[in-house]
């Protein structure tokens, strides 16, 4: 009998002695995986600064593929030069080559992914997913020193929407006009071109806007439905504007 409480009492001191040291360890393994994070995520940044980079000495039709790990990634934001990896305790960066962009789910949660980046005569695209860099009047060139710039046409203006995986050629993708001022949405149409003949998907031709207003311009892929970076687009009436402006 007292064996069979002496081993109670036994259990019951050990079992408390590790409720009060669960916390510790919880804390201990929760640190231990928030550097595993950080290591990645500067591991990431500081590998695509440098993909970039070589991509832009090499100048536009080439690409590289590039392994990326990361953990716990709650968001990204890869825009002009700037690479930024979202964790739970901070924010990641580095700075890459000029004019780089992505779609806003390039980088997102844990894993290892495989990622292209590829070199365009106005942007380096990071990733499959449609991007964004320019908005001019039709058949104006895109300014490589202003890329996700605002932009200014008129009401009567034709416009092409320049960036990367805008989908196939000679398909329609689909155009999001989202007021700035109330929110609300106009949905257009517009054809895939290839300006180069280089078998890549450089602008999208899309017809009038209806009505003068400031719009954020996305593009939302037909077939895997990933929406892009958006850009701001002034429309004014005919007569005024129509320009790239910084």
């Amino acid at each position: 009998m007292k064996k069979a409480q002496l081993s109670y009492e036994y259990l019951v001191i050990v079992g408390s002695v590790l409720i009060l040291l669960l916390p510790f360890f919880y804390k201990f393994t929760d640190g231990v995986s928030t550097r595993i994070s950080e290591y990645y995520a500067i591991e990431t940044v500081n590998v695509l600064a440098e993909a970039t980079k070589t991509m832009a000495n090499l100048g536009a039709g080439n690409q590289i593929t590039v392994p990326l790990t990361i953990k716990g990634v709650a968001d990204s934001n890869i825009l002009n030069n700037r690479i930024t990896l979202k964790l739970p305790r901070g924010d990641i960066a580095a700075r890459g080559a000029r004019c780089i962009g992505a779609s806003p789910d390039t980088l997102e949660g844990t894993g290892t992914f495989y990622t292209p980046v590829t070199a365009y005569s106005y942007l380096i695209a990071i990733g499959d997913g449609p991007v964004i860099s320019h908005i001019v009047k039709r058949e104006q060139n895109p300014n490589y020193n202003n890329c996700f710039g605002t932009s200014e046409i008129n009401t009567n203006d034709e416009f092409d929407i320049y960036g990367a995986n805008l989908g196939n050629l000679e398909q329609q993708q689909q155009i999001v006009l989202t007021k700035t001022n109330d929110k609300s949405k106009t949905f257009k149409q517009g054809d895939t071109q290839d300006r180069d003949s280089d078998g890549r998907t450089d602008y999208i031709r899309v017809n009038p806007v209806v009505g003068t207003a400031d719009y954020y311009i996305e593009v939302v892929d037909s077939i895997t439905g990933r929406t892009s970076n958006s850009i701001l687009l002034k429309v004014t009436p005919p007569g005024g504007g129509g320009e790239e402006t910084d």
